[in-house]
């Protein structure tokens, strides 16, 4: 079995394991921010290469009140960890333990073409790509998918 075999199977099992994760995400709910408050989003899923070179199952979530998530010291950093714990639960097993405080985000992943990746410390070859959207002081969203063979950087 050649290199190239192996990382096109890889590939095509982390596109795979995109669809299930989506299957289960939920296009409402809501996020406790910092402060102990709710903030609702709306959520939707499209294929489209916008965090990868190729096109990929991409989730995008958008708060409904965009003041709601801080992006101000260390609530920026409560609340994308919020968020981060969220939007990764769909994409493992529960005991993947994504590494998703603000220091232990990575740069990249293969075939990344933007964002942040927040590795699995169970699993190494499962990552989830993120990139977190901001208005002035606030965090308004976030795009979010699956890393292809989890984060490199």
């Amino acid at each position: 079995m050649t290199i190239k075999s192996v990382s096109l199977g890889l590939v095509l099992w982390s596109a795979l394991a995109a669809q299930a994760a989506f299957a289960g995400n939920q296009p409402r709910g809501h996020i406790f921010n910092v402060d102990g408050e709710t903030c609702t989003f709306t959520q939707s899923a499209a294929t489209e290469s916008y965090l990868h070179s190729l096109n990929a199952q991409t989730g995008t979530l958008v708060f409904d009140d965009p003041h709601c998530m801080s992006a101000v010291g260390i609530a920026k950093d409560v609340n994308e960890m919020m968020i981060a714990n969220f939007i990764t639960a769909p994409y493992a097993q529960p005991d993947a333990a994504f590494a998703t405080r603000g220091g232990e985000f990575r740069g990249g992943s293969a075939l990344q073409t933007r964002g942040i990746c927040i590795q699995s410390s169970r699993y190494p070859i499962v990552g989830v790509v993120a990139e977190f959207r901001y208005a002035g002081d606030h965090i308004t969203g976030v795009k979010h998918a699956m890393a292809v063979q989890g984060c490199s950087v």
